[in-house]
């Protein structure tokens, strides 16, 4: 992630990069202290993805890639790690689905006997109610973990809680926004939880059972901020991306990692790293399953969503 916002960066920037030290400075081992050699090494493996991507002959370079489903054939690449993600995140979706709808007021809730997971309403989310659908979405994610990774039971207790605490935030973001962009693509409603949700309009509510020690009024106005200067930019660069059902699983699980790769556990960090390099493998395996026209392109702009995930709304940021 930090090489995606250091390569869009320097893009943009009008100053000429330079090395000191003649281009050796990847033979030197210094290659994250040169600005020069590492943007040409990120150039470099970009035009290497590039030149991996199926193309069709004669095909003229388009601005924007386009996504067209190739047809499944006996010479199509095994995706094991999609396969896990798939059912992983249908399992902890329903997990969490049937866990909100058992949680609801009492004057919207539904007796447990004709909860319909296929035909439900989102209600508007409360504060209270967000800090108990953040507990179900750590006890999903524990679900989550153990079918998507198949080291996660070998863990210790302490590293599982680090692997699901640490991701949650950034889970849950994710998720929102994707999940938001495609039912509400057009004003600034955002997914609280699963089945929660909240506007500008709906800012009282979601204050209305506060503890007594929270200023209301201040709090308003700092989450109608929130929402006003993060929703419609990232659901705009989210539609303009539009990523596929398996590229928001890949970046759901990178996500997943994305806080472990530095964080100090050997064990996690070797994990992490090798989770995180087949996951990218088996993205490699998606596109070439599929006609993508601009392979480096597309994986630049996926991380560029992640990147840009992080100044997406956390709703609970200011009540913390």
């Amino acid at each position: 992630r930090a090489c995606a916002v250091f390569y869009r960066r320097a893009r943009r920037t009008k100053r000429k990069l330079r090395c000191k030290s003649s281009g050796d400075c990847i033979s030197n081992g210094r290659l994250f202290d040169c600005r020069r050699c590492r943007f040409d090494r990120i150039n470099a493996v970009l035009e290497n993805a590039k030149e991996r991507a199926p193309r069709t002959e004669g095909s003229a370079p388009v601005k924007e890639p386009e996504r067209v489903a190739a047809p499944t054939s006996k010479n199509d690449i095994s995706t094991p790690v999609l396969e896990r993600l798939r059912r992983a995140y249908t399992s902890m979706s329903r997990l969490r689905l049937l866990s909100e709808l058992s949680m609801r007021p009492l004057d919207q809730a539904e007796h447990p006997s004709v909860i319909d997971t296929y035909n439900y309403s989102y209600i508007t989310a409360t504060h209270g109610l967000t800090f108990r659908t953040r507990r179900v979405l750590l006890s999903a994610l524990y679900e989550f973990a153990s079918i998507a990774v198949p080291d996660f039971t070998v863990l210790t207790g302490d590293q599982k809680w680090r692997l699901v605490s640490g991701s949650c935030e950034m889970i849950n973001t994710l998720e929102s926004t994707y999940r938001s962009t495609r039912i509400y693509p057009n004003d600034q409603t955002i997914f609280i939880s699963y089945t929660t949700i909240v506007c500008p309009q709906t800012l009282d509510y979601y204050l209305s059972d506060c503890p007594l020690i929270v200023n209301v009024e201040d709090g308003i106005k700092e989450l109608k901020k929130n929402l006003d200067e993060n929703v419609v930019t990232c659901k705009r660069e989210w539609k303009r991306v539009d990523p596929s059902e398996e590229e928001f699983l890949i970046m759901l699980a990178l996500a997943f990692w994305d806080a472990h790769t530095r964080s100090g556990d050997e064990c996690l960090s070797r994990l992490a790293t090798e989770s995180r390099a087949a996951i990218m493998q088996d993205l490699h395996s998606h596109y070439a399953n599929s006609v993508v026209t601009d392979y480096a392109t597309r994986i630049e702009q996926l991380f560029c969503l992640l990147v840009d995930n992080e100044r997406s709304p956390k709703i609970t940021r200011y009540l913390d």
